[in-house]
């Protein structure tokens, strides 16, 4: 490349072509280059092979030089010019060390005034023409060399390939073309969990998993109709799920923080200022509207800790129903935040999960309750979530009279009044039937004083939540039991007269 830099205003279409074949490979195989450590023997082979036809085209072009100044003394730089006329000419190449071994590559120092692809790399392959013997064993190592493993967005080594000389005819010697590959990360599956509990292996003795079970089979109006059939836990030899542990404890740490600045805005629906000037009808509402958000609030923290070494900082186990076991495995994976539905949230935008494990089970079946998918097999994951400061949903959040229309739909976390600086959402909710809108129950907040059907916790981040275990539930396929669990969901709780759609 140096002498067609010092040697391109000579006039020879000959030595111009050998030349411009030096220059246009190159640049694409200083490109290959700088990957030829991870490319090794199959590499190798095609860096000997360009390296030779560049030797052997300079020497043509070193011997025509010589030959034209010997000629004709009317060429700059021939031995008739006085000295001061004569242009800069590097000396003659000196000869080639024996190259020596390095990653696979076999490579040499070149001297300083022969770079090759200046200012790409520092070192020079500078090699002696292979005999017809080394050409044969460089094509049989290029051949049975192994594919070299290659992590994401690496350069792809194609298969061995036959290099033709350079030529005025071909004056670009086949030089593969690079690939990057992004890498797709291979799919997480059963095998990269744990089995914890089966319904054929018995009783587990570890009491999370115990408590996962009865979650579902000893929750109320479930008990003889749902069964868990497995428990697998996730294995910590996974980097996604060492990664997602991590990215757990960092957000309860950053909650904990948040929580004690005195700088950072702090909810205020539980303060008391303002109450001394209500008076009569104004400050009974506002008693039993604070009142019912202390309720909701109380459902979430009897079903929390807080965590050890902040304070501050609670967590809750909970459930988040999946269509399939792949969509399950798929969050173990990639997140909740990619299965969000495109339907805005009643409760807020966030990520939605629950306390109730049956409840939980709507989502595995098409937002049906359990006892109308007798015979089916649902799968929840079941996992941890952390919080800090939360804002309780209550029918005071939609507007009046109109209950069955979620004032918070489609809001962001903390933007309801009084909810400032709140990381979650929570709501004890309460079933209501089909309607020409929906074509299976629905649930909205309760309304005041009524126990609720079950609760949906609303975290503002992913990393709020920790998925742990994938959870295989089957209902029972008794239609009897399945008509009678209806029958009490429809009707208990309620105040006044009720209709049914069991009939006796």
């Amino acid at each position: 490349r140096s002498q067609g830099i010092v040697f391109s205003h000579w006039e020879d279409n000959g030595f111009q072509a050998k030349l411009s074949a030096c220059e246009k490979s190159a640049a694409p195989f200083a490109a290959f280059e700088g990957n030829v450590a991870s490319s090794q023997r199959a590499c190798s082979a095609r860096a000997i092979d360009f390296a030779s036809q560049c030797s052997v085209a300079s020497g043509i072009a070193a011997e025509e030089r010589s030959t034209r100044m010997r000629i004709d003394p009317s060429r700059p730089g021939s031995a008739s010019q006085p000295p001061s006329q004569q242009p800069f000419v590097p000396p003659q190449r000196a000869s080639a060390p024996r190259p020596v071994r390095r990653g696979g590559v076999a490579i040499s120092e070149a001297p300083p005034n022969y770079p090759f692809a200046a200012g790409v790399i520092t070192q020079s392959l500078v090699l002696p023409t292979p005999t017809s013997d080394d050409t044969s064993r460089r094509d049989a190592d290029a051949q049975s060399a192994p594919t070299p493993s290659l992590g994401p967005c690496s350069v792809q080594p194609e298969p061995a390939t036959t290099f033709q000389p350079v030529s005025p005819d071909n004056p670009v010697a086949h030089i593969p073309a690079l690939s990057l590959d992004p890498g797709q990360p291979e799919k997480m599956t059963l095998a990269d969990f744990d089995l914890v509990y089966s319904l054929d292996s018995g009783i587990s003795d570890d009491t999370d998993v115990l408590d996962i079970v009865h979650a579902f089979e000893g929750a109320p109006g479930a008990s003889g109709l749902l069964q868990v059939q497995s428990v697998h836990r996730a294995k910590m030899a996974s980097q996604a799920i060492t990664d997602r542990h991590s990215e757990w404890r960092q957000s309860a740490r950053k909650l904990q923080g948040r929580a004690l600045s005195s700088s950072l805005p702090k909810p205020s629906w539980s303060a008391q200022e303002g109450a001394e000037q209500k008076t009569g009808k104004e400050l009974e509402r506002w008693a039993r509207d604070k009142r019912e958000r202390e309720e909701v609030l109380w459902q979430l923290l009897t079903a929390s800790k807080r965590m050890e070494g902040m304070p501050q900082v609670r967590c809750a186990r909970v459930f988040h129903g999946c269509p399939s076991r792949e969509v399950a495995l798929s969050i173990f994976q990639h997140g909740f935040d990619i299965h969000i539905a495109g339907t805005k949230g009643w409760y807020g935008e966030g990520i939605y999960t629950t306390t109730s494990a049956p409840y939980g089970l709507r989502y595995s079946f098409g937002m049906r309750d359990f006892w109308d998918a007798g015979g089916e097999t649902g799968y929840v994951i079941a996992g941890r979530a952390v919080f800090a400061q939360v804002y309780p949903v209550t029918q005071a959040d939609n507007a009046p009279h109109e209950p069955l229309v979620p004032g918070l739909k489609g809001k962001q976390i903390a933007r309801a009044p009084g909810a400032q600086g709140c990381d979650a959402h929570c709501v004890c909710v309460r079933g209501f039937p089909s309607d020409e809108n929906h074509q299976n129950r629905t649930y909205h907040a309760c309304a005041e004083g009524q126990r609720p059907d079950g609760t949906e916790l609303v975290v503002n981040q992913e990393a709020q939540l920790l998925p742990e275990f994938i959870v295989k539930v089957n209902v029972r396929d008794d239609s009897k039991l399945c008509a009678r669990v209806r029958l009490a969901a429809e009707t208990w709780g309620r105040t006044g007269p009720h209709t049914s759609s069991v009939t006796t």
